[in-house]
């Protein structure tokens, strides 16, 4: 059960990273 949070997490970690690169992409992309 512990195995199964662990990878919850990673997997929500992952997600967060992408979200914040497509932010960082969208506001890079308003400046041009």
């Amino acid at each position: 059960m512990s195995s199964f949070f662990s990878n919850l997490s990673s997997d929500l970690g992952q997600i967060k990273r992408g979200l914040a690169s497509i932010s960082l992409l969208s506001q890079s992309l308003h400046l041009v």
